[in-house]
């Protein structure tokens, strides 16, 4: 469904250059390489969202290891100097902050001034969102630059 939905929303906007892929993203097709730009918005443990999903409250899990690999992934498809933006829905630092140190990559230090009034309150590079002071869901971004 969410393909589905970004497919859509490529078309409406005439997007004609937004690739679609249903897949594992830790195991594309060899020709998906050469982009300019990556969105990896990783499956993570929710911990952002608990205003709307208090479940998650019981049932979350972390998942590091998974965001990784499908970060890593993602910048092996992106052309040296490219750019792959890192997005999951939490403020859990394992999943995010520790996921972006431990990919290796080239962060992009200008997100956070492009963004001033969400920059991290520690990482000024990456955005991130908190509930208590934005009136959002916790999110956090980085960008990355591609080798």
């Amino acid at each position: 469904g969410r393909a589905r939905e970004l497919e859509e929303n490529a078309s409406r906007l005439g997007a004609d250059r937004v690739t679609v892929v249903r897949a594992d993203g830790r195991d594309l097709l060899p020709e998906l390489t050469g982009f300019d730009r990556a969105l990896v918005d990783a499956p993570c443990s929710g911990l952002g969202v608990l205003a709307a999903r208090p479940d998650l409250r019981w049932r979350s899990e972390p998942l590091p290891e998974l965001q990784l690999e499908l970060l890593r992934a993602a910048a092996e498809r992106v052309k040296p100097g490219g750019a792959v933006v890192y997005s999951v829905c939490t403020i859990n630092a394992d999943e995010a902050e520790a996921v972006v140190d431990a990919s290796g990559l080239e962060v992009d230090a200008t997100l956070g001034d492009e963004w001033p009034a969400y920059r991290h309150p520690q990482r000024p590079e990456f955005v991130q969102t908190l509930p208590h002071v934005h009136g959002t869901a916790g999110f956090f971004a980085a960008r990355l630059i591609a080798r």
